[in-house]
Formats: structure tokens, C-alpha cells, sequence
């Protein structure tokens, strides 16, 4: 699970991302509509429910990620989560909550979550994990990723976990937060050949995704 923060602009203003704000206070969805416009030139939208999302996307606008505060949608637990995933399937999908723990975590990802960011974290930090989002990795704080690791059970053993040297170079890049982009260019080989191994991985290490992938490697020390 990624918690790198690069420090540099996710994105390319040639290809804007479009954001939606759901049920954030208006203080809060205010600074960070602002913010992210004036200084990052994203597309930034501010929606007060789940159903002005579902106006949205009826009307053609479908955010590239949704940014949403579950405490103030009225609606109970994290079935925020899943009726925000239903109003928009092809959004990313980030939890943006006042506190998080590990139930939490597990919880929102098992629903679906594509990210989980604290209210505490920095303007910049929630701009780099858009853009880690937006990458197709999943980012949660790094003191829940650590809790998560140390407690994530794990299937049986894998029959077939032999690994290559560049695999477990790719893990280990990915488990110290290294974008596909960033893992492509420390091995001098293309994004695409980056994805092509993380997927290998997956089938060889019986991991969902790359973020399970690296915990199922850490997990049975092969990296």
C-alpha cells in the first residue's frame, strides 16, 4: 500500500483530473476545492450528497475520483462507500475521513475503498495520494500500512514462489513506495513491462493486486 509522497505534481496539465468533493464540511470542501484548482489545476467539483453525485454522472460529469467524508452523509457506517461506488463505477473511489484505524482500513478496502486519507494529513500529501490513486495504487497513512502488515493473515503458502531477481526488485521498490513510473525508470524498462511483472507476481504470490502482493511477499520474507 503506497505511502510515498514525491513531492512533485501528480499530474500533467494536459490531462486534467477531474474530482468531486462529497459531503465534506464547506470550510473544509472550500480550502481544498481552492487549493487544488488554483495550484495543481485540477477539476474540482463539491457535491453535499451522494445523490447530487448521482446527478452528476447522470449528467454526463463523471468525476475521476471522489473524495468522500462518510461522517457527514447521513448515511450509517461505510455504506457511503458502496452507494458512492454504485453512482459512479469508473470513479476511484477515496475515503477522506477525521480519524483512521485499522478496522477501518480493512473495512473500507473490503468495500471497495481505491484510498484512505486522514483530515490531518498536508494539502500536499492528499495531492501526491491523488496522484498514487489516479496510478492505479492503493494509499492508506503509513502508521495503518505498518499496522496491516504486521497483522494481515495470510492464505497457505504459495506452491510456486520462486522468484526472479528483477520480480523481487519490483517488490521491494513497491514496498518502499516506488510508483510504477518510478520502478520503470530505477530498472530501464517501460511502465508497461513494470505491470506486465506486478501481474506475474500476483498469479505467483496468490496476491489480489500489487499493494496484496508486496504484503504476501513481506509476509512470507521474499524480499
Amino acid at each position: 500500500m503506497n505511502t510515498a509522497q514525491s513531492g512533485r505534481k501528480p499530474t500533467d496539465p494536459s490531462d486534467e483530473t477531474s474530482i468531486c468533493l462529497v459531503a465534506t464540511s464547506r470550510m473544509i470542501s472550500e480550502a481544498i476545492q481552492h487549493f487544488l484548482k488554483t495550484e495543481y489545476g485540477f477539476d474540482v467539483t463539491v457535491a453535499g450528497s451522494i445523490d447530487e453525485v448521482r446527478s452528476l454522472v447522470a449528467d454526463g460529469n463523471i468525476p475521476d475520483v471522489i473524495l468522500l467524508d462518510p461522517a457527514n452523509t447521513g448515511i450509517k457506517g461505510l455504506d457511503a462507500l458502496s452507494q458512492a461506488a454504485r453512482a459512479s463505477s469508473d470513479s476511484k473511489i477515496v475515503l477522506f475521513t477525521h480519524k483512521v484505524d485499522t478496522n477501518l482500513a480493512k473495512n473500507a478496502l473490503s468495500k471497495g475503498a481505491d484510498g484512505i486519507i486522514s483530515h490531518g494529513q498536508s494539502l500536499r500529501s492528499l495531492v501526491n495520494a491523488i496522484g498514487l490513486i489516479q496510478s492505479g495504487e492503493v494509499f492508506i497513512p503509513a502508521n495503518i500500512n505498518s499496522e496491516l502488515h504486521h497483522n494481515w493473515v495470510e492464505p497457505a503458502r504459495p506452491r510456486n514462489e520462486a522468484l526472479t531477481h528483477r520480480e523481487k526488485r519490483i517488490l521491494q521498490l513497491a514496498s518502499d513506495g516506488g510508483t510504477n513510473k518510478e520502478i520503470a525508470q530505477e530498472l530501464g524498462i517501460t511502465e508497461s513491462q513494470v505491470k506486465m511483472i506486478m501481474r506475474t507476481l500476483c498469479a505467483k504470490l496468490q496476491a489480489k493486486n500489487r499493494t496484496h502482493a508486496v504484503v504476501r511477499a513481506n509476509r512470507l520474507d521474499l524480499i
